[in-house]
This record gives structure tokens, C-alpha cells and sequence, in this order.
């Protein structure tokens, strides 16, 4: 049994119509009623007041920080994952690197 606050409105309203298509049969047997219910209005003293004034300044100040934090993070991720492996790669390969040898090699083969 559904308890209601206010009683049905008259069957020829349009109200009555809308829910009679929206609600199941069930609802609408004779002796039911539906619950109406109301909703208060909030004053609008008890809502804060919006931020009108430096509100891109403080957006941009704590964005600022973030992205300077993520852009160290990634300069210093690719430091150590790319750029100290390739210097490493370089001073291993020159370091018993004999161009003349190598010359020879390409004469050799008739590069040059």
C-alpha cells in the first residue's frame, strides 16, 4: 500500500493521463493513491558565494606547479633511460676504436 501526502488529482486531468502511461496498472486500481512529494526551496544565503575574482590566477598557480613536477619527472626519466645508455654505448665503442684500421678495411673492400 503506497501512503499518500495529497490525494489524486481529478481522473480528467492531463496529470492523471501521464501517469496512467507511465506507471503500471497495478498503481492505478481504484482506492490507491500516489505519493505527491515536495521539494523545498533552498535560500539562496545558504549557498556560498562563487569565486569570481582570481579564480584563473589560483587555477593557474596549482596547474603550474603540477605540470613543472610531471615536466622534471620526464627530463629526468629520459636522461637515465635514454641519453646515459647512448653515452655509454658511445664511450664503449670508441674507446678500442681504431680508424685507421677501419680505413683500411673499407679500402680493402673497395669502398674507396
Amino acid at each position: 500500500m503506497l501512503v499518500a501526502e495529497a490525494p489524486v488529482p481529478p481522473c480528467g486531468s492531463l496529470l492523471v493521463s501521464v501517469f496512467r502511461l507511465a506507471l503500471p496498472n497495478r498503481l492505478m486500481e481504484p482506492g490507491r493513491t500516489l505519493v505527491w512529494r515536495t521539494f523545498a526551496t533552498v535560500s539562496s544565503s545558504a549557498l556560498p558565494k562563487p569565486q569570481m575574482h582570481g579564480l584563473l590566477a589560483k587555477h593557474l598557480r596549482v596547474h603550474v606547479i603540477g605540470v613543472f613536477i610531471m615536466a622534471l619527472g620526464v627530463a629526468a626519466s629520459y636522461k637515465f633511460s635514454v641519453v646515459e645508455p647512448r653515452k655509454k654505448m658511445y664511450a664503449d665503442f670508441y674507446r678500442d676504436y681504431n680508424s685507421m684500421k677501419d680505413f683500411k678495411e673499407m679500402k680493402k673492400a673497395g669502398i674507396f
